[in-house]
């Protein structure tokens, strides 16, 4: 997404330290994103288990063991859909089973948070894995806002998710902390996903 672009060098430097420490990453597709089949998928990104929409689909489970990266297929949200609606069709863990029994099978009790559309997709993930009893953290400078901040005061408006996550639990942490916290944590013990 365009909006996204400044925050590129940042994503790859956390990338980077993630896969040096085999830390697992969970991502899925935006939500008006180019979502691929899984054939697609499976081409272009060989080093990442696709976790399909379906829940009657549990093949995937028998392999998790082999990878460090897993892409979460979700619906695509159509035009037409109403902005207000409290669960749209891209939230995963509305719409798939197969993203709680990922999160069941990873059993991971820490989660680092970053990326686009904080206040609906951000917000979702964050709400499910605190009410699973995770830790969360959250990187404020890669959270970037959706089409909700559109017009308006982008500090204002992530100050007051921000604000919202930190009452629900949430901690926020800078990227230089979260490398910091990263090497130190895994040199004892596996730490949290990055999703």
């Amino acid at each position: 997404m365009p909006r996204t672009l400044p925050y590129r060098g940042d994503v790859e430097r956390l990338l980077a330290q993630a896969s040096r420490h085999e830390v697992p990453l969970v991502i899925t597709t935006c939500v008006r994103g180019n979502m691929l089949e899984k054939s697609q998928f499976e081409n272009l990104f060989d080093d990442t288990l696709f976790v399909p929409l379906e829940a009657k689909d549990t093949e995937w489970t028998t392999r998790c063991d082999q990878y460090r990266k897993f892409y979460i297929e979700k619906k695509f949200r159509r035009e037409d859909f109403p902005n207000d609606k409290p669960y749209p069709p891209h939230e995963i863990f509305l719409y798939s089973i197969n993203a709680h029994r990922l999160i069941d099978i990873l059993n991971i009790d820490e989660w680092i948070v970053f990326g686009n559309a904080m206040e609906a997709c951000g917000d979702l993930v964050i709400s499910k894995l605190l009410e699973g009893g995770r830790r969360v953290i959250y990187i404020p400078e890669l959270m970037v806002p959706g089409v909700k901040c559109a017009n308006c005061d982008p500090v204002t408006f992530k100050n007051e998710v921000f604000a919202a996550w930190q009452a629900r639990r949430a901690d926020a942490m800078s990227l230089e902390e979260v490398l910091k916290y990263m090497n130190a944590r895994l040199q004892s013990s596996r730490l949290a996903t990055v999703a």
